[in-house]
């Protein structure tokens, strides 16, 4: 299993990490009992972080966006 950087994860497009997301999260399930899931849940994690500070800071640019937009419309 291919495990990331820090630095990897976060110059990776969002498409690539959802994509790579769903396959972790397909494998995990599809384990045969008694296979290693610690890497997996572990690189699964650090992915779904990536995922959330992603659509925090898009969250809270439209939040600026429209705030700074109703300020100029005043």
């Amino acid at each position: 299993m291919r495990m990331y950087s820090f630095d990897e994860l976060s110059k990776m497009d969002e498409g690539d990490l959802s994509r790579i997301y769903a396959s972790l999260t397909n494998r995990l399930r599809r384990r045969r009992k008694g296979d290693p899931r610690e890497g997996i849940e572990v690189e699964l994690c650090y992915i779904y972080r990536e995922l959330e500070v992603r659509r925090s800071r898009k969250i809270a640019h439209l939040n600026y966006t429209a705030a700074k937009h109703n300020r100029q419309s005043a």
